[in-house]
This record gives C-alpha cells, structure tokens and sequence, in this order.
C-alpha cells in the first residue's frame, strides 16, 4: 500500500511552520515532482502521475527508500542517490491546487471531514481542490494557512 502523505507525527501537527506553504520541504518537492510526471500507466486525456514505484524506478531507488523520502522519513542514500534525486528537489512554483492539497496534506484532515466541512461530494471537492478555487483556499486561509504572494 502507498502512501501520499506525510506521516501524521505529533511534532508535525504541532509545527507552527506548517501553516507557510510558501516553504516547501523535500517530501513535498518530491511529491509535486512525481504528480507533475505522467507514468507509464497514464491513458487517455487525464494527465496521469508516476506511480511511486516508477518514481523510485526513474531515481534508481528501492521503493521502501522511496516511500521513506515522499513521506518525509529519514533514509540511508549513498551520494550517487542523492545526486540523482537533486532534479526533482529544486525550488518549485506550485499551483494554487498543488498549494491546497499540500494544505490538506500537512493538516492531517480526511477527505471525509473536509467534504462535511465544505458541504460537498468528494469528486467535486477533489475538482475544486485541483482547480484552486476561491472557496477552498479561502478554507484553508481561514484554518491559518498562509499562501504565498
């Protein structure tokens, strides 16, 4: 079973610095890097991301070292590794959804508490999560989260 947030360790709920999501960490990067590739699996008109399994592929990573690093566990690389991953760990531009999800990710809130929450069906919330609409940044601006400019 995969993962695709970060572990929901007290430290992490409690950090006030996760309300900056104009400070991303390399577990983030990581995961904007992998959903903005379309794997092997991607059909169709959807832009699919890498699986994690083909992300840990393409670094030339075992999956277990992988998973670590997408949620955010320390891990043993040698420095062959870490050079490798350094493309995808560079400074990134997210999107207002990427912004979002990252939100929802660091808050440790269920898709099922933020469709009561928002008073929406989870498809459609997923749809105004990606798209950034206005309501749900507004959301997470009220919850403390701060976007930056």
């Amino acid at each position: 079973m995969t993962i695709t947030r970060e572990r929901r360790t007290v430290k992490r709920l409690t950090d006030p610095d996760r309300y900056d999501l104009g400070r991303l960490s390399y577990a983030e990067r990581l995961w904007l890097w992998r959903h903005r590739h379309p794997g092997a699996h991607a059909t169709g008109k959807r832009k699919h991301a890498l699986t994690q399994r083909e992300a840990a592929a393409r670094f030339g990573l075992r999956i277990a070292a992988y998973l670590q690093l997408e949620n955010g566990e320390r891990t043993r690389l040698n420095a062959d590794e870490i050079a490798r991953l350094q493309p995808a760990l560079v400074e990134l531009a997210p999107t207002t959804g990427e912004l979002c999800f990252l939100a929802r990710r660091r808050s440790g809130r269920t898709l099922n508490e933020l469709e009561v929450a928002l008073l929406v069906s989870r498809p459609t919330l997923l749809g105004l999560e990606r798209a950034g609409d206005p309501r749900v940044v507004w959301f997470w601006r009220e919850v403390g989260f701060r976007f930056p400019p």
